[in-house]
């Protein structure tokens, strides 16, 4: 479909979702007279609709997801009177919205997800107020033009505790904020592409829940251990394009994707390695001075499908069995070794 949505199908009195994601409209048109809606989900995501986002959407009285993502909205009007708003989901992921972050977002009391990733916002932040929200369990701020203010006082633990999906990747960060420790319900975290230095603290692996842990892209020295007790639930570690050196880590139990590559790690890649890694579908180590040999018990990590040890300093033999894991594996990168 093409051309505008019309505004008429606000008008419709008892219609409680549209959906009309992946097509090519061009235009939203604004909404009026919208008082007696019982719109409850609106998904335009996919589409080419441009110019400025109506405020008026923000006035339909039930309308509790707005997913708008993925066009070429280019400015978020400023939303007036949104206190009797329901609103929860508001997602506005890869737009061309730009200007300061919208502050009148604050307002929207009932907000638990809040996805603004891949636009052009500027100025900063205030996760204080953000956090101050009663069911706020996800936000994505990455990849814009923001600075982050992490000195967070807990105002209301109840609700800061129970944030589940943090993505800050590209946001001026220079340190690990420290209120993250306190998330005890954090599964995704993102911090890529950011300035953080030194070390990787070690009450970070202690975050019981957390499954995907993004660093790639900072400037990260040393993990601080001990490491002995990687958190089980980790599925995804991505260490990648850092300045980490010594050993490698341990590995985490059960984990899917280990990206440790383009980093400074010197050591031998441990004899037992494949043992760890009964779940492991993506490894890469490549880009260190690693040295000794391959392990043969690489050949134990039945779930592998991407094997990367490449640019290293790895010498000896190819063990035969990697060649008899045609069942599963399908890159195998060996390059620029010895």
């Amino acid at each position: 479909f093409t051309g505008s949505i019309p505004s008429s199908l606000f008008t419709l009195l008892s219609l409680q979702w549209i959906w009309l994601s992946e097509n090519q409209f061009s235009q939203l048109e604004e909404i009026v007279n919208v008082t007696s809606s019982k719109l409850d989900i609106l998904d335009v995501r996919k589409n080419n609709l441009s110019g400025s986002i109506p405020s008026s959407l923000f006035t339909l009285p039930l309308l509790q997801e707005i997913r708008l993502s993925h066009n070429q909205f280019s400015q978020l009007d400023e939303l007036v009177d949104v206190s009797s708003s329901i609103l929860h989901t508001l997602d506005l992921r890869s737009n061309n919205l730009s200007g300061p972050f919208p502050t009148s977002i604050y307002q929207l009391s009932t907000l638990s997800v809040l996805q603004l990733s891949s636009n052009k916002f500027n100025g900063s932040v205030q996760l204080n107020k953000l956090f101050e929200l009663k069911n706020f369990t996800s936000l994505e701020l990455s990849l814009n033009n923001l600075s982050i203010n992490v000195n967070v006082t807990i105002v209301s633990p109840s609700s800061f505790l129970s944030i589940s999906n943090l993505r800050l990747a590209s946001c001026n960060l220079k340190t690990f904020p420290s209120f993250l420790r306190n998330l005890s319900r954090l599964t995704y975290l993102d911090l890529s592409d950011n300035q953080i230095q030194g070390l990787v603290p070690k009450w970070i692996w202690k975050l019981q829940n957390l499954q995907t842990l993004n660093i790639s892209h900072n400037l990260l020295t040393e993990l601080e251990g001990p490491l002995q007790n990687l958190t089980s639930s980790l599925s995804t570690l991505d260490l990648h394009h850092n300045k980490l050196q010594g050993p490698l880590p341990v590995f985490p139990k059960y984990a899917n994707i280990l990206d440790y590559s383009s980093n400074k790690f010197s050591s031998f890649i441990p004899q037992d390695i494949g043992y760890y890694l009964s779940s492991t579908f993506f490894l890469s180590l490549s880009n260190n001075t690693l040295h000794g040999s391959i392990p043969s018990s690489l050949c134990n990590a039945s779930s592998l499908r991407l094997l990367d040890i490449s640019m290293n300093n790895i010498s000896g033999t190819i063990p035969s069995c990697l060649m008899t894991m045609s069942g599963t594996l399908e890159i195998l990168n060996l390059k620029t070794n010895n």
